[in-house]
């Protein structure tokens, strides 16, 4: 049997992980959220902080290089500390999340932002339209080609054509 590959059985073996790197990661995941909610807290009350700066700096940057696993701890982090959440006071961190384009992540992102939406929503009625627009943006991949229905080259008839067809 030595050389030969197992046959392909369609089950992944299981992760081992060791009790140490579950704790290890739940103490970044706590550090995280503790450092988030001091940011937008100093950022909300004193009008400016390095703090939030490196926050903002850190989501941009994350969202530059599709980090997927990074950017799901930083929204579950936001999650948890969306009452600090302020629409004029964060709008440089709010901006970028909520023009965020979830067809370019993986599951995990997707649910840390629709779980922060929802917390968004819940928490203060003034991320409504935000939350909305940005959900009704991503009901296709941008890359999409949708039909317009209006062409400047077309003649009327094509267009009422077109249009018939859509409906």
């Amino acid at each position: 049997m030595l050389g030969k590959a197992a046959p392909a059985t369609g089950v992944c073996p299981p992760v081992i992980v060791s009790p140490e790197v579950v704790v290890l990661h739940r103490q970044r995941a706590i550090a995280l959220r503790e450092f988030t909610r001091q940011a937008l807290l100093a950022k909300r009350t004193e009008g400016s902080s390095p703090h939030y700066n490196t926050l903002v700096k850190e989501m941009k940057d994350v969202l530059t290089k599709r980090d997927s696993q990074k950017l799901s701890f930083l929204l579950a982090s936001l999650e948890q500390s969306v009452v600090q959440l302020h629409p004029q006071s964060h709008s440089g961190l709010l901006t970028p999340i909520l023009g965020l384009d979830i067809w370019e992540y993986d599951d995990t992102v997707l649910n840390a932002a629709i779980a922060l939406q929802v917390n968004l929503v819940s928490a203060e009625s003034v991320f409504i339209k935000p939350v909305l627009e940005m959900l009704v943006s991503n009901f296709y991949p941008k890359s999409y080609a949708r039909p317009s229905l209006v062409d400047a080259n077309l003649p009327i008839e094509a267009i009422s054509n077109r249009q018939s067809a859509i409906h």
